[in-house]
């Protein structure tokens, strides 16, 4: 059968070799190929694959990344291995296969002369302690492009890496002069191509901190022609395997250089024969076969023509058009341009914060998604009026999305509370079908479960990872806002003795095990033990580090923790923002070369909401560069630990309180009321822990209301605080009047069947169930942990909940002590407490 394969107008050096080098393969196979060299540069050989004229081409993995779907700089990977994974996701849908990445990956580098290989300067941070010791005195050479861009540019460099160039060190000019320029001792340094100075000899300084961009190349298909010749995977990536950086520099050497090093000197080598050459001595293709010997009337018959190239087998075409069974049938691609792809079925996952396991399942695919699919004008979705926003039900999104409500309602916006409604793929179905209008999500969660990007193509910066996300979820009708300046991935963090010893990042870990591989004690859970693709092993190979086994420890996850308050462990695996962090005195290892994927929230809404709502992105928007890891580790520690730094012993503040005092703090509301404290009263439980069923607020409720047009002495703040709270019910009430239940009529048939509402108790403390609404009453009931019933009236300031135990009891709970919506609240019926 016949294959196309393509070469770029531009094409030269390595990549003339490899388009030969594809051709020779496939005619030794008994395929018939046909070159294409008339087509013009990048984008133009990939059209015409697209449109099933070419079959088979070289292709960069950043060009396709940057310039065919249209990523922004910042959200390309770092690294060839992740890049390459990204674009075999992306162009899934457009009928491409890419095969093996060559073992080599082109891009720019930093280049000394022979005086500071001499110095033993090896790498990018060796050039730096030498710039920096020394009063930088070295030059540099550099093109108008890598002078002028500030994403992989010199001044980003040097930022990086700590150091600087004196501006009259920096010499610009044209590409082709640079390795000229440093030959010359012009510049001690050069920013060129990785793989001309490779070809040159020169010595390339290590970049360990991943600063240059990578740019592989791999053989690209059409996945209609490896379908039907299934071999061809095979054979071309058998020719692949071979092809090293050491390997390829040297091929290029003899096409660009020839024997004497020199450019342009006449005894460079056909980028033909050099590519037949090595195909034959690692036995890829048969020898060719030698021509039988002719008289001198027969060659002169023949005219000039040179056999030496001569392969009936493969054919070149010029300005030809292409053959016309070239044309591709319906189905094989020429519908296929480069369309978005629809949104893949959502996930059946219960988790609520990023994990691995989340990453896991969604890799794995799976599940049903139809919801998330519908439009925003489905028939059948019965929605309330104004913005609805919504939560998952973990501490540090329901806090976002507080502040996202709050901030909204102070200014004025129609807003109904969602908060804690279910997981990321619940509300990524409810906002697409338009059954909510906006709620905090993860990069990585989003890049993961909705575009089916694999963990090992992750961007490994938060912005790449934003970038990203925004740019694929543009064309599915989602906008993202711009997201908070913390990640809430996981991490490794250290005990505060050790962090004394200096370490600060994970190639200081490196460092430590390599000097003694038991000296540190490692603990992990089970899931970051076992988790093959961002776990503990992974890390390992990445960091190339290599611990003792008996070093290694697997605990539970809040043991973890409690091991790195006491130093039992040295080193532990956490939640970047966890609470205990930053009141435990933990420190979180830097990440630099990314093992960990990135988890920086941000709002997600409609295209059509922000058209509703023009300045509502530009309100939300100031949220992010507050909301630094810092600040979230904070107000994380006032939900979960209160102001003694310990969970469960009851002046832990509501997520209400916390966001409504982040908010007036930071002069982000116009009118601000402060609330009376109550004082906290606790059970302990069987287990030791204490079983809080107050906190230092009155209710979530109260805190999110201003109070307006009051005159002072009129009234106490605490009779305004509970006026304004049933205003604000009999507003949002779905009936005009409040349901008044006596506590005789609790169970009565006659009460609303919608009037239940699910509440649930925190993660990380139970609470106390008690006979009447007031702290001194009898407690009937210890509500677990993660516990989840219904609520079924309230206090008339809603700062009692009348509950069903699951023994059918029913009793009330402290609302400050419980997650729940305080919109929903509102909607309870006020029961009556007994006297």
């Amino acid at each position: 059968p016949e294959i196309v394969v393509a070469s770029t107008d531009a094409s030269e050096g390595f990549q003339s070799i490899l388009s030969n080098m594809l051709m020779l393969v496939l005619a030794d196979a008994g395929y018939q190929p046909v070159m294409r060299t008339d087509l013009g540069g990048n984008l133009a050989v990939r059209t015409a694959m697209l449109n099933g004229e070419v079959d088979l081409y070289i292709e960069t993995v950043t060009t396709a990344l940057a310039e065919y779907h249209a990523l922004p700089v910042a959200a390309l990977p770092t690294t060839s291995e992740r890049a390459y994974a990204l674009a075999q996701n992306l162009d899934r849908e457009n009928d491409i296969v890419w095969l093996d990445l060559l073992p080599y990956a082109e891009t720019t580098a930093l280049v000394e002369g022979e005086e500071l290989t001499t110095l033993g300067i090896a790498s990018l941070d060796d050039l730096a302690l030498y710039m920096i010791a020394n009063d930088s005195p070295l030059a540099i050479c550099m093109d108008n492009e890598f002078f002028g861009s500030e994403l992989n540019g010199i001044e980003a460099l040097q930022q990086l890496y700590g150091f600087a160039f004196e501006p009259d060190k920096i010499l610009l000019m044209a590409e082709d002069e640079l390795l000229a320029g440093l030959e010359s001792g012009e510049c001690d340094v050069a920013a060129t191509n990785r793989l001309d100075a490779a070809a040159r000899g020169y010595s390339i300084l290590e970049d360990p901190l991943g600063f240059f961009l990578t740019s592989g190349s791999a053989p690209v298909m059409r996945k209609t022609i490896l379908d039907q010749n299934p071999e061809l995977g095979t054979v071309i990536n058998g020719l692949v395997a071979l092809l090293d950086a050491e390997t390829i520099s040297d091929l290029d050497r003899q096409v660009e250089l020839g024997e004497d090093g020199e450019e342009e000197s006449g005894d460079e080598h056909d980028a033909y024969m050099v590519a037949r050459d090595f195909l034959v001595e690692n036995e890829l293709i048969e020898p060719p076969v030698e021509e039988p010997a002719v008289d001198e009337a027969a060659e002169e018959g023949a005219g000039s023509q040179s056999t030496e190239r001569e392969n009936p087998a493969v054919e070149e075409t010029g300005t030809e058009a292409p053959p016309a069974d070239a044309t591709p049938t319906e189905g094989e691609g020429g519908g296929e341009t480069g369309q978005t792809p629809s949104p893949p079925d959502s996930p059946a996952l219960t988790q609520t914060s990023p994990s691995a396991e989340m990453l896991a399942s969604a890799s794995a695919g799976g599940g049903e998604g139809d919801a998330a699919t519908a439009s925003a004008s489905s028939p059948g979705i019965a929605r309330e009026p104004g913005i609805i926003i919504a939560s998952m039900t973990d501490t540090e999104q329901q806090l976002m999305g507080t502040m996202m409500v709050t901030l909204l309602r102070s200014a004025g916006y129609p807003v109904v509370d969602r908060t804690a409604s279910g997981t990321s793929p619940d509300l990524r179905a409810m906002l697409e079908s338009g059954e909510i209008d906006l709620y905090p999500e993860f990069t990585g969660v989003a890049l993961s479960l909705y575009h089916n990007i694999p963990p090992s193509a992750l961007p490994t910066t938060a912005d790449g990872a934003f970038s990203l996300v925004k740019d694929l979820d543009a064309a599915l009708n989602i906008a993202w806002i711009r997201k908070a300046s913390f990640d809430s991935t996981y991490g490794l963090a250290v005990s505060p003795a050790v962090a004394a010893r200096g370490l600060r990042t994970l190639l200081d870990l490196t460092a430590a095990v390599q000097a003694d591989p038991t000296a540190l004690t490692i603990c992990v859970d089970d899931d970051f033990f076992n988790d093959a693709e961002l776990g503990l092993a992974s890390l390992a190979e990445l960091y190339e580090m290599k611990p003792s086994p008996e070093s290694i420890v697997l605990l539970a996850d809040d043991e973890i923790y409690r091991s790195l308050r006491d130093g039992t462990c040295d080193v532990g695996k956490i939640s970047r923002t966890d609470a205990r962090v930053g009141a435990w005195q933990l420190t979180v290892l830097d990440d630099p070369l990314g093992a960990f994927p990135n988890y920086s929230p941000a709002p997600v809404t409609r295209n059509e909401v922000l058209a509703r709502y023009p300045e509502m992105e530009q309100r939300l928007a100031v949220l992010g560069p507050l909301l630094t890891p810092e600040v979230i580790t904070d107000l994380n520690a006032q939900i979960e630990l209160g102001q003694d730094g310990e969970p469960a012993t009851g002046d832990e503040a509501s997520i209400a309180q916390v966001a409504t005092t982040f908010l007036c703090e930071n002069q982000l509301m116009g009118d601000c009321t402060v609330i009376d404290n109550v004082a906290t009263t606790a059970t302990v439980m069987p287990d030791g822990t204490a079983a809080p069923d107050v906190t230092t607020e009155i209710t979530p409720v109260l805190a999110m209301i201003p109070i307006t047009n009051v005159t002072p002495g009129e009234a106490s703040t605490l009779d305004l605080l509970v006026n304004e709270a049933i205003a604000a019910e009999e507003a949002v009430a779905p009936t005009a009047e409040p349901v008044v239940v006596s506590p005789t009529e609790e169970n009565d048939e006659s009460r609303p069947a919608d009037a239940d509402i699910t509440i649930s108790t925190p993660a990380t403390f139970g609470v106390n169930a008690r006979e009447a609404a007031n702290a001194t009453a009898t407690v009937v009931a210890i509500l677990p942990r993660a516990t989840t019933v219904q609520a079924i009236g309230r206090t008339v300031d809603s700062s009692w909940l009348q509950i069903l135990t699951a023994d059918g009891e029913v009793a009330w709970v402290f609302t400050a002590a419980v997650i729940s919506n305080p919109d929903r609240i509102a909607q309870l019926p006020v029961v009556e407490p007994a006297e």
